[in-house]
């Protein structure tokens, strides 16, 4: 009866002890793609902030300089890196959303500028207020996310 009592004992800390690995192995894998997840997300908007930032600084300095057109040719090739660099950008699940935005607004920059290398003011300008609208929409969407791009230093 002694030898009973514990087999009994030793199978019910084996049971307990089984589960207790199960439950520390469930939580670890659970919270290993999460972990992942946001690293991807992290990333994703590293990416994001250095695109928009470049895209946003060409664009000013060719408004800034609408007679320079050396100028706004040598930004157009900035500008058709930045639609490349953008393309290639595999946004995760919960930012989804946000990649066409960025599509457009690298797209109708690269336009943008391109108007203005050609001496087309009205086009350049449409294009620029295309791009601002975008950029709106695009913010509007990462703050309903709950998300923030990450500050570059200035």
């Amino acid at each position: 009866m002694h030898i009973e009592r514990s087999r009994r004992r030793v199978r019910a800390v084996r049971v307990v002890a089984t589960a207790v690995l199960c439950a520390a192995l469930s939580v670890a894998l659970a919270s290993a793609p999460t972990n992942a997840r946001a690293n991807e997300r992290g990333d994703y908007l590293a990416k994001l902030a250095l695109v928009l930032d470049g895209l946003r600084r060409t664009l000013i300095w060719v408004e800034m300089n609408p007679t320079n057109h050396e100028l706004a040719r040598f930004a157009h090739g900035l500008s058709e890196a930045y639609v490349q660099m953008a393309g290639r950008m595999t946004p995760p699940g919960e930012l989804r959303m946000v990649h066409p935005h960025l599509v457009i607004v690298a797209e109708n920059t690269e336009r943008a500028i391109a108007a203005a290398a050609e001496e087309d003011v009205r086009t350049m300008r449409s294009r620029a207020r295309t791009v601002r609208e975008e950029l709106r929409t695009l913010e509007g969407i990462l703050e309903h996310l709950r998300m923030r791009l990450p500050q570059i230093p200035r």
